[in-house]
């Protein structure tokens, strides 16, 4: 898992400008991730979000988000390799937090807060 996760990031890096394909290349990170786990409901769980999680990423997705979407998964994967659970999942759920602030916001039709 660690040397597709690190095949996936050297393709997000390279398709950064690439919206469409860009959008791809992060949820098949997360989903590697989560196929890591060996978790079979996670997994399941995943894939159906997934469906839900595409058009989200892709709307708010430009160079400026690609950026940060790599710098963070390049620190999801260094905490994985280091084993440091804590830090994963921390960075997991700063992650998600930043996607639920941009949801809400959206959806009151605010500018959304940085992803960063």
């Amino acid at each position: 898992y660690l040397r597709a996760l690190h095949e996936i990031l050297d393709q997000q890096r390279e398709h950064r400008h690439a919206k469409r394909h860009f959008t791809d290349l992060s949820l098949r990170f997360h989903e590697t991730v989560v196929a890591a786990s060996h978790n079979r409901a996670l997994i399941a769980q995943f894939k159906g979000l997934r469906f839900v999680l595409e058009p989200l990423y892709a709307r708010w997705m430009n160079e400026d988000v690609a950026s940060l979407v790599i710098a963070s998964n390049a620190a999801l994967l260094a905490a994985i390799e280091a084993h440091d659970a804590e830090r994963a999942r921390s960075l997991m759920h700063r992650r998600l937090q930043i996607i639920r602030a941009r949801q809400i916001a959206a959806a009151d039709g605010e500018q959304p807060p940085p992803t960063g």
